[in-house]
C-alpha cells in the first residue's frame, strides 16, 4: 500500500473517511502499491456507485465503505 498525507480538506478523499497518516492496501479488493495505482484505480471508480477501501490506521487494518452520490 502507499500512505497518504496532506489529505485535502472538502474533498473526496475526505470524505470517504481517509485521514493523513492511513496507509492505502486496497480499492474494491484491489491491491494498491503506487499512487500511478491509484491513479488508475480512481479512474475506474469514479462512476460507480460505491467505493471499498481496506486502509491501515496505525496497526489497525479498516474497510471504508463509501456511497457516491451525484
Amino acid at each position: 500500500g502507499f500512505r497518504i498525507d496532506n489529505v485535502p480538506s472538502g474533498s473526496i478523499i475526505e470524505a470517504a473517511g481517509i485521514k493523513d497518516g492511513d496507509v492505502i492496501c486496497s480499492v474494491q479488493g484491489q491491491q494498491l502499491q503506487s499512487m500511478q495505482d491509484a491513479l488508475r484505480m480512481f479512474n475506474k471508480v469514479q462512476n460507480q456507485p460505491h467505493i471499498e477501501v481496506t486502509l491501515l490506521r496505525g496497526d489497525q487494518p479498516i474497510t471504508l465503505k463509501y456511497e457516491i452520490k451525484n
